[in-house]
């Protein structure tokens, strides 16, 4: 990749991250009523975006939400499995 091509990218994503950052982690914390994992969930979502090379996508937000989401709702199926587990004994 082109130094031009990638710090365009670079740019983009510090766009990205200043719009997003804030609204998804709301989003995310709703979702697992609690901030430290929906953290965590946000950090994912922006390294999936750009590991995917999700920049060609003309509207990110619905990209973002989408993948911020299903990653907020596998955080809460994995601590209903864990409770469930720890309840059965």
């Amino acid at each position: 990749m082109p130094e031009g091509d990638a710090n365009a990218d670079s740019e983009r994503m510090q766009v990205l991250l200043r719009r997003f950052e804030i609204p998804l982690l709301q989003f995310a914390t709703r979702i697992t009523s609690d901030r430290d994992p929906a953290r965590d969930v946000v950090q994912k979502t922006f390294v999936k975006f750009q590991n995917n090379g999700a920049f060609q996508n003309p509207e990110p937000a619905t990209w973002l939400f989408t993948v911020c989401r299903n990653g907020a709702l596998n955080v809460c199926r994995k601590d209903f499995l864990s409770w469930c587990g720890k309840r059965r004994r």
